[in-house]
């Protein structure tokens, strides 16, 4: 809700710009539900404000998403049902909304926006209601799908205008009878900096989902997994989400912090801690047991670039301590190309540009030789990169007489690498008195660490 909070922050709808905060969130029970999976949304919503007028709490509006898949007759093609100018009736559950949430991630955040300005009288542009267009803006009369391009982030002329003109006649908006009147203590913490943009991805498509970053993220924040050639568009990155060095998306543009709210803390990219990983066997021939050490570049509101002497991971040969559970059991062992033809496999699946035909650069490019590519649907000279990579461990290039294996996705020799010291750092600072009561001069420990594991 803090998204939609923000919706009506725009300083295009100031100065009746509406605050939005959650009064209370509860579990519908099954007397509430309908028992399909494919739903009539006037049964649903006349089910839904029935069970929401027996309740004793009072609030502005009330909200239901569901998973169900509602349908108008014999359209599906719906992903909300309100009544226009609903907020205020007399009859307290009817100032409510219905909401199919499923699929959208955070995008649902704008059909809820839309559906709370419909109660507040303001229609769906275009089909007959006004002159602005149809799908541009927030009030858009068409479906709201991830991927859209243009996503509608702004309200229309039109809606403007309804908003502005109609928001002061709801007097309940002002009252302090509602729960919500104690409860309007809305944070200024726009939502993108609650929810970055891995969160937003893991939210839209699931938790193996990361971000693609690039100019256009603000506009349309695309994702990616494993086995995956194309990035899945999704919606535009929330407001406040980190785009670029100081800057930071508003309204699906990438741009400078402004305004009174605080600029958003930083931290420094940085190294953490190294962890050490378990001793693991992989099902590909000829492989061997490596344990990796492992360390993740860490900030806040910066590019996780880290500098510095040494990798973020590095892998050490344990076949020699490897246990029983650790190993691959023999009959799961399979060649090179055939652990290549199942993730061309389920890369067809996901993205029908990809074929099931793999090509291997094992013994011919180095730089590649690691990441599994498969042959284009529609081209058997072009190689894609589906984003997924041979089990560390895996042999993949010889150098003279050295052999190299992959290593988190790189193919290198099993050597750890000369690291190095990071920066003095203060630990521990002391006043006059400290463990020592005789002490009179200030001290200070001062301590740095190795760049390599231990």
């Amino acid at each position: 809700m803090k998204a939609v909070h923000q919706m009506f922050q725009q300083s295009e709808l100031a100065p009746v710009n509406l605050s939005i905060a959650v009064v209370t969130v509860e579990k519908i029970p099954t007397s509430v539900e309908l028992a399909a999976d494919v739903v009539n949304a006037s049964a649903l919503f006349t089910k839904f404000t029935n069970w929401v007028e027996a309740k004793t709490s009072k609030w502005d509006f009330s909200l239901r998403l569901t998973g169900l898949d509602i349908c108008t007759d014999s359209n599906c093609d719906v992903q909300a049902y309100s009544l226009l100018n609903s907020v205020c009736n007399s009859t307290h559950g009817e100032s409510t909304a219905l909401i199919e949430g499923r699929d959208l991630g955070f995008g649902v955040s704008f059909i809820v926006a839309r559906e709370i300005a419909r109660s507040l009288n303001t229609p769906y542009d275009a089909n007959g209601n006004n002159n602005c267009d149809a799908i541009e803006f927030i009030m858009s009369s068409e479906l709201i799908r991830l991927g859209d391009a243009p996503y509608p982030v702004t309200w229309s002329s039109c809606s403007i205008t309804s908003l502005n003109a109609n928001i002061p006649n709801f007097a309940c908006l002002n009252s302090t009878n509602t729960a919500s009147a104690s409860m309007l203590n809305i944070s200024d913490v726009m939502p993108g900096q609650v929810w970055n943009s891995q969160d937003q991805c893991k939210a839209a498509l699931g938790p193996t989902y990361t971000p693609v970053i690039n100019n256009q993220l603000c506009e349309q924040l695309k994702c990616n997994k494993a086995r995956l050639y194309n990035p899945v568009n999704t919606h535009p990155a929330l407001d406040g989400t980190y785009c670029k060095p100081d800057k930071w998306c508003i309204q699906g543009v990438c741009v400078a912090w402004a305004g009174a709210i605080a600029l958003p803390s930083t931290q420094s990219a940085a190294w953490s801690q190294w962890e050490e990983g378990s001793c693991k066997e992989s099902c590909v021939n000829n492989s061997i047991a490596v344990k990796p050490w492992i360390r993740e570049c860490e900030g806040e509101n910066v590019e996780l670039s880290c500098s510095g002497i040494g990798p973020s991971a590095i892998y050490d040969n344990c076949s020699a301590t490897v246990t029983t559970a650790q190993k691959c059991i023999a009959a799961n062992i399979v060649p090179i190309e055939t652990f290549a033809i199942s993730v061309c496999n389920e890369s067809n699946i996901l993205d029908s540009s990809v074929s099931k035909d793999p090509y291997l650069y094992i013994n011919i490019d180095e730089a590649l030789a690691c990441k599994v590519h498969c042959k284009a649907a529609n081209s058997a000279t072009t190689y894609l990169d589906v984003h997924e990579t041979f089990p560390d461990g895996t042999p993949c290039f010889i150098t003279g007489d050295v052999q190299q294996f992959c290593q988190g996705g790189v193919c290198s020799a099993l050597a750890v690498s000369d690291g190095g010291w990071t920066a003095w750092t203060v630990s521990v600072s002391c006043d006059g008195k400290c463990q020592d009561e005789t002490m009179q001069t200030p001290k200070k420990v001062y301590t740095r660490s190795c760049t390599n594991p231990p």
